[in-house]
């Protein structure tokens, strides 16, 4: 039960790699171009958004490895993974809006709503989402694949 909640190394390295890609987006998508002349964006939404980011990877990885004591045979990889993509795009759909919601309904630094730009978010978190995920079931399941030739 301890791996459930620990994340392994590509786990982080993923995380720690991308996060601030994705801050960079959503702050540009947020904010246009004050996002590179006024420091508040940097001070303050930054933070915000890597305190969401991480309440979100953490989402993500607690329920894939809870998905995978679960279901951790090779032949319940399909099951798995549907569930997966499921509960992940629920998370980062339920992350992302929440963000343009919170900055809109406070009026973060001025921000006011864009449905065009949050529907941009959503597609490029749920695809990023998918291809961070795509790697870790690979890893997960490469793992598997070894240790059963074994």
């Amino acid at each position: 039960m301890k791996t459930l909640i620990k994340p392994n190394r590509l786990e982080w390295m993923s995380f720690l790699v991308i996060m601030p890609f994705i801050c960079f987006v959503v702050n540009n998508l947020l904010f246009n171009s004050r996002e590179f002349y006024d420091y508040r964006v940097w001070a303050f939404s930054f933070p915000v958004l890597y305190a969401f980011g991480i309440i979100s990877w953490y989402m993500q990885v607690f329920i894939m490895h809870w998905l995978r004591w679960r279901f951790p045979r090779i032949e319940q990889t399909t099951i798995r993974l549907a569930i997966l993509g499921l509960s992940h795009f629920a998370i980062i759909s339920l992350t992302y809006i929440s963000i343009f919601v919170f900055y809109d309904a406070t009026n973060f630094l001025g921000y006011e709503m864009d449905p065009d730009k949050l529907r941009f978010a959503l597609f490029f978190g749920i695809a990023l989402t998918m291809i961070g995920t795509t790697m870790w079931e690979s890893e997960y399941t490469l793992e598997k694949l070894r240790s059963s030739l074994l």
